[in-house]
């Protein structure tokens, strides 16, 4: 948009509606430089942080353990408040270390030398620091010493949050598939998909005795809950009607005022 500015604002004055409102505000806001420094400034950190950032975690081919990806994050937050603290940025490398190319957006590394642009760029990366820190932080309270040995039990844990996403789309596969299913259904269904189970259990030659125990643990855990959920209620209606006697108390001591 900002290398093609020309077309992008005669695209919008031609093939956009006259009485919309959008068109009027992107047409204002094409004319002001610092909405052009802004979209210039959200285009290098795709180029040094966000676009690579995507390419290490979220591919499928990446055999990074989750302690190792942590590492990464590290080294970043590090390159980061080396930034900040000299004010200096090398556009020839991503914040991970890797060669970066301008030959598809040109536009991205020019007039970098704008004090508005240099300025902006900076805060920008202050507030990643601050979310990357608050993110990350149950990690940065540890040395490496004592990373490396949750390497064993973390090394099955994913980089990034796709399992989670996952599971929310098959919950709402079998919710519009069976509409009257109960939750427990749902997830027993989710989780006999996720954790294998049923290839677990055609390995077994006890399978039956580990079925049979399954159900009576079941059983045990359903009569828990169903006593947590009535104490919850319980204690839930013990606190409404306590407030409605503190209302009610409060609207007779302010009649009382008023008649006085």
């Amino acid at each position: 948009m900002v290398l093609h500015c020309e077309f992008t604002q005669y695209f919008r004055k031609s093939y956009c509606l006259n009485n919309s409102t959008l068109k009027t505000a992107l047409i204002n806001d094409f004319v002001n430089p610092t909405f052009k420094i802004q979209l210039q400034v959200l285009g290098l950190l795709s180029k040094l942080l966000t676009g690579p950032w995507m390419t290490i975690f979220y591919n499928s081919k990446s055999e990074l353990s989750h302690i190792d990806g942590f590492k990464l994050v590290k080294d970043v937050i590090k390159n980061i408040d080396c930034i900040i603290d000299s004010g200096i940025v090398d556009y020839s490398k991503d914040l991970f270390g890797n060669v970066v190319s301008f030959h598809e957006f040109p536009g991205l590394n020019k007039n970098v030398t704008n004090v508005v642009f240099q300025d902006l760029l900076i805060l920008m990366f202050k507030q990643i620091s601050i979310v990357l820190k608050r993110q990350y932080a149950v990690y940065l309270c540890h040395d490496d010493r004592t990373l490396q040995k949750l390497s064993d039990s973390t090394s099955s844990a994913r980089l990034h949050n796709m399992d989670s996403e996952e599971v929310m789309g098959m919950f709402s596969a079998q919710k519009l598939r069976s509409p009257n299913a109960t939750m427990i259904l749902i997830s027993s269904k989710i989780r006999a998909k996720k954790n294998y189970t049923i290839k677990y259990l055609d390995e077994k030659s006890e399978k039956a005795g580990i079925i049979k125990k399954a159900r009576s643990y079941s059983r045990q855990l359903k009569k828990r809950n169903q006593c947590t959920v009535t104490e919850l209620i319980s204690a839930l209606s013990k606190r409404i009607v306590q407030k409605m006697q503190k209302k009610e108390q409060l609207q007779q001591n302010r009649f009382e005022k008023n008649v006085k």
